[in-house]
């Protein structure tokens, strides 16, 4: 694919001929190799475009080139073909969080692009505020959302390449920064061009074939190449932006990626480049990133012209896609067909029947987002149908002693009538986050209020920025204000931590004193509320004296307030050994209870009998399942079997340490023979997103194998069922298999919101009754797993997904892949497959002849 092509079926052409190139835009793209200005030249020179100066900035140590010297080539060369008169800007480090990082604090473009990616467990959320810092001075960022469709942590393959990962070991996830909220994540599409005229017989002069838009499908193609898919997905660590809303946007409180997609696959329609190999064909997210860059650029430039932007930079451009898809048939090609699913180890995070990912549907979906754009109809479009903000910052006080408290208020006003901004706002200042808040409607405008305590602000005046991330109807904006800090005065330096703040009934607060000046000190006073707990002091803290940068710290109960929510003031007073004497002052917030549990944990059985037939390092077999249930994500921090800690395990077991808000995590336990393991209480505690300890614990009991075991099976390994409009609900009848003693369950995961639209009902011995309702639903693909359970069965549980499509969609979709035998997920040469999904031919052909047929029955591979 030549770039006159990707202008040709993404719309393009008619926006260069309004004289909109990018001009005056710059394009940052982050690399960590150095690169080769000549493949940039004769990548121009051959596609008739415009000479460029690479404009390069080297951020620390010079790498070299190394094995990503040509992606950088291919983002320097795809993301100034899309806006030829843009200026490219080349930042590069060795490691590309420093060269982002670099780009931003030098302000060196109006837009990044990036193509690298960690997946979210191994990611450090500090990161998001380059994101943060970015969107507050004006810069998009694009990246994108990875290759290995939607799991995210497992390598992917390349294309032409063979022996690569085809099957995935370490469960769903998303990539960073693809998932940050301030970051657009652009995923993959593949053209399905069969039996249409999309391409002339010929090239043109500058390589072009392309007539028109070409339909898109899902890009996937993992196979010997390993995997190549549009990566997607829901973030285990960032709640849903106020902007992500719409047909399809999952109902639970994730930020889900990507948000748009293009062509990207590497196999079907290269993108030609030219790098150390010569001229090649390219693809992937990688490529499809830099080429949205590029419309980004044309977008400015266009703007400026039309007297809408006084220069280039439009910050997040979230909000305003998620916008346009609502209010506009025009701007989106909506993507139905295909999937990013990849097929997954046996007893491997969130395996299910051998698959998991995530099918293209009407709306958005996290396989290719919003869809592609037709780019001359989306900046026309821009802007059309939202409202701008401003974001004024005020500080009380505006100056502050060393080590006091300041409290900032952002306010979001409109620049029209139209309602209240919603959303949230995040302090910053420099490179160091303050606190994020929800606004509060007031009077036509929104308030957003943090107190920052302790010297987190530096001495001196510190500029504070606040950064509105635009909601469904309102652009995101920023503002900034000063704060003076005084500076620290001689002796010691004490600040106060109380977490968690607030705290619920109930709930443990560790409290804790640091010195930060070096100097040592003396606690001589301690109230509460005014009343003196310093008898206490000794008892709680262990020692009045608190060293050079030490810490003192206790952990209290809290009892129940009469009123909440009810403040307490935690006051200390004390002396340095010079006679300085000094007083702080910290006020906790007591709430009501919690209500619901958080968390909860329970095993599938959870009295689980021997299966002899097994192999002997597993012939105990169980699922502990632990659920998030009011809508924080949890960090995880300990798992116990009984007295034995398994905090070690935590990872290896669930595939992750991050639990998802309303989300659910697996782990596949085995047990070994002969002796039936003793019963076990398992507890796994963690903090929530407001600091928040959770905990949760089941207890599990182990027998010898049954009297009177029978098999368990189901007639169906996945039900599929649809509705074509909203509110509608429909139902079907899955037949089970048991002939054994004892009751069978049914019961449906997770068991919490996320899945709320699915009921499972035993109406007889062999037969569940599923009914979907799509009442407060959005059009889409809504995913849950089926858990049937039988005490005296071998095995104990099986697990059925169960797909419910809201809105009509048409096309294939391939779902599961079994061992068609035993169907399982385990796959060998030469055996028979089952493949489900929608769609799909309902008849049996085969073939006894070997080599296989390419065609049969009027199908061909």
């Amino acid at each position: 694919m030549a770039p006159a092509d990707w202008a040709a079926i993404y719309d393009v052409s008619p926006v260069y001929a309004m004289g909109i190139n990018g001009a005056g835009v710059r394009i940052g793209v982050l690399g960590r190799s150095d690169m080769n200005q000549s493949f940039i030249d004769q990548f121009r020179s051959q596609f008739g475009l415009p000479p460029a100066q690479i404009e390069q900035h080297l951020i620390g140590p010079d790498p070299g080139l190394t094995n990503a010297a040509n992606e950088a080539s291919l983002d320097l060369e795809w993301s100034g073909a899309i806006a030829p008169g843009a200026t490219i800007v080349f930042i590069y480090a060795g490691n590309v969080n420093d060269a982002a990082q670099g780009a931003i604090d030098q302000n060196l473009a109006n837009i990044l692009s990036e193509s690298f990616g960690t997946c979210e467990p191994n990611g450090s959320l500090g990161t998001r505020l380059m994101g943060q810092q970015a969107n507050a001075q004006g810069i998009t960022w694009v990246s994108a959302s990875g290759d290995s469709g939607a799991a995210g942590c497992d390598p992917h393959g390349t294309f032409g390449a063979t022996g690569n990962e085809t099957v995935v070991f370490d469960g769903p996830a998303v990539s960073m920064p693809a998932s940050f909220p301030e970051v657009t994540a652009v995923g993959g599409t593949e053209f399905n061009d069969a039996g249409g005229q999309y391409w002339s017989s010929s090239n043109g002069p500058n390589g072009a074939s392309a007539l028109s838009y070409i339909p898109e499908i899902v890009w996937n193609d993992t196979g010997a190449g390993g995997l190549l898919a549009s990566g997607g997905g829901a973030s285990i660590y960032f709640p849903r932006p106020a902007w992500q809303t719409g047909p399809g946007v999952p109902a639970d409180n994730a930020r889900h990626v990507p948000d748009i997609a293009f062509s990207a696959s590497g196999g079907h329609d290269p993108y030609l480049v030219v790098n150390s190999n010569g001229q090649r064909g390219s693809g992937g997210t990688s490529a499809s990133t830099p080429s949205f860059a590029g419309v980004v650029a044309l977008l400015n430039h266009y703007l400026i012209t039309q007297g809408l932007l006084p220069t280039a930079g439009l910050g997040n451009i979230n909000p305003e896609l998620y916008r346009l898809a609502a209010s506009t048939t025009n701007v989106f090609h909506d993507i139905t067909q295909g999937n990013n699913m990849v097929a997954c180890a046996p007893l491997s995070p969130g395996c299910v029947n051998g698959m998991f990912g995530f099918a293209a549907g009407p709306g958005y979906d996290q396989a290719t987002g919003l869809g592609s754009i037709d780019v001359y109809n989306f900046v026309q479009q821009w802007n059309a149908h939202a409202s701008a903000t401003s974001v004024s910052v005020a500080a009380s006080p505006s100056s502050i002693p060393f080590g006091g408290s300041v409290q900032l208020t952002a306010t979001v006003t409109p620049a029209a009538i139209m309602g209240a901004p919603t959303g949230t706002v995040t302090f910053t200042a420099g490179h160091n986050p303050l606190g994020t808040a929800r606004l509060i409607n007031s009077g036509g405008a929104a308030l957003a209020t943090v107190t920052v305590n302790g010297p987190v602000l530096p001495a001196g005046a510190t500029a504070v920025t606040a950064t509105y991330s635009g909601d469904s109807v309102f652009n995101s904006s920023a503002g900034s204000t000063t704060v003076g800090v005084a500076a620290a005065p001689p002796g010691s330096q004490v600040t106060i931590s109380i977490t968690p703040n607030p705290v619920h009934e109930g709930q443990a607060v560790r409290v804790s004193l640091t010195e930060e000046a070096g100097v040592s000190t003396t606690i001589t006073g301690w109230t509460i509320n005014g009343n003196d707990d310093f008898s206490l002091f000794t008892q709680d803290f262990g020692t009045t004296v608190l060293p050079a940068y030490g810490t003192l710290f206790a952990g209290f109960f809290t009892n129940t307030p009469t009123v909440v929510p009810s403040p307490r003031v935690y006051q200390f007073t004390g002396v340095d050994a010079d006679g300085r004497t000094w007083s702080r002052q910290y006020t906790l917030t007591l709430a009501g209870p919690l209500g619901p549990p958080a968390v909860t944990l329970f095993s599938a059985p959870s009295n689980i009998q021997q299966n002899p037939s097994a192999a002997p390092s597993c012939q105990w077999t169980q699922q502990l399942v632990v659920q998030e249930n009011l809508g924080f994500t949890v960090e995880l921090t300990r798992l116990a079997a009984g007295s034995v800690d398994w905090t070690s395990r935590l990872q290896t077991l669930f595939g992750t340490t991050h639990l998802a808000a309303r989300g659910m995590l697996q782990a596949n336990i085995c047990w070994p023979g002969p002796t039936a393991p003793p019963a076990t209480a398992f507890e796994i505690d963690g903090v929530d997103q407001t600091g928040a300890p959770v905990s949760a614990t089941v207890q599990v009991t182990y027998a010898g194998p049954a009297s009177n075991s029978a098999a368990l099976s189901a007639a169906q390994n996945l039900v599929a069922l649809n509705v074509p409009t909203v509110p509608a609900s429909t139902s079907a009848t899955l037949g089970v298999s048991y002939s054994g003693g004892g009751a069978i369950t049914a019961t449906v995961l997770p068991a919490n919101q996320s899945a709320a639209w699915l009921t499972a009902t035993l109406t007889s011995s062999n037969q569940i009754t599923l009914e979907a309702a799509a009442a407060g639903l959005s059009p889409g693909v809504y995913n849950a797993t089926l858990l049937i359970q039988a005490a005296n069965a071998i095995p104990q549980f099986i697990e059925i997904p169960v797909v419910f499509l809201v809105g009509n969609t048409s096309g294939i979709a391939v779902n599961g892949l079994l061992n068609g035998a035993s169907f399982q997920p385990a796959f060998a040469p030469g055996m028979v497959l089952s493949v489900f999904g929608s769609g799909l031919s309902q008849t049996t052909q085969t073939v006894s002849a070997f080599p296989l047929p390419n065609s049969l029955s009027g199908v061909s591979a």
